[in-house]
């Protein structure tokens, strides 16, 4: 079984050593497959102290140095290492008994992290898994969506190269209507991401026009979303909630909100259609004469003036006669008052 190589021939060592791995269990150092190296280079390949387990520290020093290209066997290829063969995933493995460059080669569908964890030296990074052979064939076949790229089982592939869904792209971002990569899921002509409606809002991608599908204010362009039908409106003074400056939901407030309707919330007599707020519950009543505030051409808390108040009763202020309930008068001295 012995084959004599020079390290010249590298690459012929290389596929022959992957098909001797199936048939012996055990090499000889004079096999083809194994590869002398110096002993700081075998060393170097042992993992960290703080990457190991106590019971792999306790016995690292009477288990052999393991080196992918001896298959799991030591640097002369006579002893196999134990930890390659434990069915225990430990070491730099990453899957049970293979990868991470001391081990043998994973097989297709085990864990990897780069290309040299596989046998046939694919890593889908995007799953950490070896890949098939077929991902490197320059040839688009089997589930890929471009050449040796997308599919679920291949890597993912880059911007401009075909793909039938997000997850086919490098850039989680598939052209619903040119089913090609895209840089960005903000222009891939889908409702995908966080985004609230086809390519916007969100707070990654651009604010939505007015129409257009969200959840808050902030989806919208028009910084306005509509509480009830959660789609963006033209301003805040129609978006069916209490925001803004608004003293009751579209209403009031120092902007171009609607005044609001008797019963509604206010802060003054400029929020209510009636102009009147009332000072006690803060809500807009059917006019100034029963707001519990002296307003208007008023002389006294709700009474007096030239309106439909009642008059004033002895004691509040007044300017003329008439000011003053039936049978009263205004007091021409200061002060002012009825009596």
């Amino acid at each position: 079984m012995g084959v004599s190589a020079r390290l010249c021939d590298f690459p012929v060592l290389l596929l022959v050593a992957f098909g001797l791995l199936v048939s012996a269990p055990h090499a000889r150092a004079d096999d083809a497959f194994v590869l002398q190296r110096h002993l700081a280079t075998l060393r170097s390949l042992v993992p960290p102290a703080h990457a190991q387990t106590a019971a792999s520290i306790a016995t690292a020093s009477a288990e052999p140095l393991c080196d992918i290209f001896a298959n799991g066997y030591d640097g002369t290829g006579a002893t196999p290492c134990a930890g390659c063969f434990d069915a225990t995933l430990n070491f730099t493995e990453t899957d049970v008994d293979c990868g991470g460059g001391n081990c043998k080669a994973c097989a297709d569908g085990k864990h990897c992290t780069v290309g040299s964890d596989c046998s046939s030296t694919v890593c889908n990074t995007s799953t950490t898994v070896c890949a098939p052979v077929s991902c490197a064939d320059s040839i688009k076949d089997g589930s890929e969506t471009d050449i040796d790229c997308g599919g679920g089982i291949c890597p993912a592939c880059a911007v401009g190269k075909n793909c039938s869904a997000n997850s086919d792209c490098t850039s989680n971002a598939c052209d619903a209507i040119s089913h090609s990569c895209v840089a960005s899921q903000c222009i891939d002509h889908g409702l995908d991401g966080l985004e609230t409606d086809i390519d916007c809002g969100g707070g990654i991608c651009p604010t939505c026009a007015v129409g257009k599908m969200c959840i808050l204010n902030g989806d919208c362009t028009s910084t306005a979303c509509n509480f009830v039908t959660n789609r963006c409106v033209t301003g805040l003074c129609f978006d069916q909630r209490k925001d803004g400056t608004e003293t009751d939901i579209d209403c009031g407030g120092a902007n171009a909100c609607n005044r609001c309707g008797v019963g509604l919330n206010c802060m003054a007599d400029s929020d209510c259609t009636s102009n009147a707020c009332d000072a006690t519950t803060n809500t807009c009543v059917a006019n100034q004469c029963a707001d519990n505030r002296k307003d208007g051409s008023e002389t006294d808390v709700d009474c007096g003036g030239a309106n439909t108040c009642n008059r004033c009763s002895i004691g509040l202020q007044c300017l003329v006669n008439e000011d003053c309930a039936v049978g009263h008068t205004c007091n021409i001295s200061t002060p002012h008052v009825c009596m």
